[in-house]
């Protein structure tokens, strides 16, 4: 719950969201890290 509460504070939908943490059901953390970065325009 803290992740998505964080997560709205720094602009993300809960679309982006649950993206997000499909992926990192899927993927490797860099991977999610990087998804995260290009949102935040990092």
């Amino acid at each position: 719950m803290r992740f998505i509460r964080r997560a709205q504070k720094l602009g993300f939908s809960l679309k982006e969201i649950n993206s997000l943490l499909n992926l990192s059901a899927r993927r490797n953390a860099a991977q999610v890290m990087r998804a995260a970065q290009n949102k935040l325009g990092g």
